[in-house]
């Protein structure tokens, strides 16, 4: 859920982006999100017995959009995530995170093509109380046909437990 809400974030600034760039190798675009709350329930695997933790998070990032030489757009979206959390047992946690995806689109304001987006993420639920902390790690690839929808979507990664 969480990439769904920031790429419709990041895609219509795209589209917003590309009706006012100039021909040039330079910086055409750049967009900062000051702050876009979240929430949502995670599962951390590493308290005795695993419980359910409400998150609450706070997304804040940027957008620049960069027009090559060649004539291609060059897109990076970084984000930041910063919240807290409380579990079934009462724990609570201190959330961070970040996440970065960097893409060549081909044509603007549509994608011209078939496009492939790689993005990583990493966020950490810090325990607090001696509670161990959960480290989660992901990567996403997205396949997007030429008008910009949705075709194929697959995410791997996994958890460690720390502290």
């Amino acid at each position: 859920m969480l990439r769904h809400v920031t790429l419709v974030v990041g895609l219509t600034v795209l589209a917003v982006a590309f009706a006012e760039t100039a021909k040039a190798d330079v910086l055409v675009y750049e967009k900062a999100v000051s702050s876009l709350p979240f929430q949502y329930t995670a599962f951390n695997f590493c308290t005795n017995p695993a419980e359910n933790v409400n998150v609450n998070e706070t997304i804040r990032g940027f957008t620049q959009i960069f027009q090559t030489s060649s004539g291609t757009y060059h897109v990076v979206v970084a984000e930041n995530f910063h919240g807290t959390g409380v579990g079934e047992s009462g724990t609570t946690y201190i959330i961070n995170g970040h996440s970065i995806r960097n893409f060549e689109l081909l044509d603007a304001p549509t994608f011209g093509s078939t496009q492939t987006i790689l993005f990583n993420t990493r966020e950490t639920m810090i325990g607090q109380g001696g509670t161990p902390d959960l480290v989660f790690t992901f990567q996403t690839k997205e396949t997007f046909n030429a008008d910009g929808t949705l075709t194929a979507e697959h995410t791997a990664g996994g958890f460690a437990c720390s502290g």
